[in-house]
């Protein structure tokens, strides 16, 4: 069975005032927190009698990556989001939002909106593990082709350098994956696509450099 989204007035208030507080602690994060929140509301929708009831005919879904869970109520033939509420806040403020068995769902936002905004996001935005998956995959063959190149000129020091740029890759990726391995940003997954290729080239130009001033 497909539900219409609707979300209550004050649901609607307060989730776009959690996106805008993220979007001001770091440029983009509040669209990860949009497609977060509307990705659980999806998710509730496809089967919301999965879902625990939480008081009266009010359950909850938890977001997966923020400290918010999504208090809603199935009607008929819609999905009533009622509170986007931070786990950190005091439970006495849900009474404030009006959540109570019963009562009137205020404003209707069309169910299309979210539904097809959510499902595109989640096509459109590759999860972390294929993030850093493609990422490396591209990484490893731009290695082995440098390897091959590097090999093949035959020049003094070519393998050297090849080898000396493959450790401060990995040393700068492993680093990378270590601090962010859940939300990495998208200069983090370029400097994984890319990094080996510029520090590699970078090297073979200082290394150049210094072969014709006499120095190696």
């Amino acid at each position: 069975m497909t539900f219409s989204i609707v979300f209550r007035r004050a649901a609607k208030v307060e989730f776009e005032k959690a996106a805008g507080w993220y979007d001001e602690q770091r440029p983009g994060l509040g669209e990860e927190f949009m497609f977060e929140i509307e990705q659980a509301i999806v998710n509730a929708a496809a089967g919301p009698l999965r879902y625990q009831l939480v008081f009266g005919d009010i359950r909850r879904a938890v977001a997966r990556h923020f400290s918010y869970s999504v208090y809603f109520r199935v009607r008929s033939t819609q999905f009533v989001v009622r509170s986007v509420f931070h786990g950190r806040r005091d439970p006495d403020d849900l009474a404030a939002t009006g959540l109570t068995p019963g009562g009137t769902d205020g404003q209707k936002r069309p169910a299309a909106h979210y539904d097809v905004r959510a499902r595109a996001m989640a096509q459109a935005a590759p999860s972390t593990d294929d993030q850093y998956r493609r990422a490396f995959r591209n990484s490893i063959v731009a290695q082995a082709i440098f390897g091959v190149l590097a090999v093949a000129a035959m020049f003094p020091g070519s393998f050297t350098l090849w080898l000396i740029a493959m450790a401060a890759y990995w040393t700068l990726a492993i680093s990378i994956v270590a601090k962010r391995a859940k939300k990495p940003t998208d200069t983090d997954i370029v400097i994984i696509h890319w990094g080996f290729p510029i520090i590699f080239i970078a090297g073979a130009v200082i290394w150049y450099a210094f072969a014709r001033a006499g120095v190696l």
